[in-house]
């Protein structure tokens, strides 16, 4: 007589399909209230999974799919970093302090990367060549320049067009973007300043 105590599982029979790399072999009997299969990985790996783990997705091989390469769309990959992130609370306040105490200069290249391939469309690579064909000198007042820093060097483009000018240091660019990148504003400042001077 049954145990009523006891819940019923109800099996369905997966011999023979196929859930991601794994291939389902023989029942391998009720272990924590669930059906469980063996398993073989398309790598030759044998293990015992859950039925509801291959089912719902949770485990789809013995993980050498992760370590062959990535398995996902890169829509797939950012969803889940997105939906992980806003699950976390201070995800990325504590990743960035484990990057300061780990590796400050992997941290600093990151930053640099991203805020040229953001906000100009290259690499730092390109920014270094541009900089290169100045000889490594402000386009403006001529003085060397790194790429480097908040005082280094910076990308000067046309804010209308988007087009880019050339590399300035941080004096020069900010110059500019007071006189609004206008001709005239710049020349009535230098023809103020020759008065000055010669007066």
């Amino acid at each position: 007589m049954r145990d009523e105590s006891k819940p019923v599982i109800r099996r369905v029979d997966h011999e023979g399909k196929r859930f991601g790399w794994w291939l389902v072999g023989t029942f391998a009997g009720v272990r924590s209230g669930g059906a469980t299969w063996n398993c073989v990985c398309d790598c030759g790996t044998e293990r015992v999974a859950q039925a509801a783990s291959l089912v719902r997705g949770k485990s789809t091989s013995c993980g050498c799919a992760r370590s062959s390469g990535p398995q996902w769309t890169i829509e797939q990959h950012r969803a889940s970093k997105k939906k992980y992130r806003q699950s976390t609370p201070g995800y990325r306040a504590k990743e960035s302090r484990r990057w300061r105490q780990v590796d400050p200069e992997r941290q600093r290249l990151y930053h640099r990367q991203t805020y040229f391939r953001t906000k100009y469309g290259l690499t730092i690579q390109d920014a270094e060549m541009l900089l290169a064909e100045q000889g490594g000198l402000c386009a403006v007042c001529r003085d060397p320049i790194g790429l480097g820093g908040k005082s280094g060097a910076r990308v000067d483009h046309d804010h209308l067009t988007g087009r880019i000018r050339g590399i300035l240091c941080n004096r020069c660019n900010v110059a500019l973007g007071n006189f609004r990148d206008d001709p005239k504003i710049l020349a009535a400042a230098i023809a103020y300043l020759e008065i000055g001077v010669s007066g």
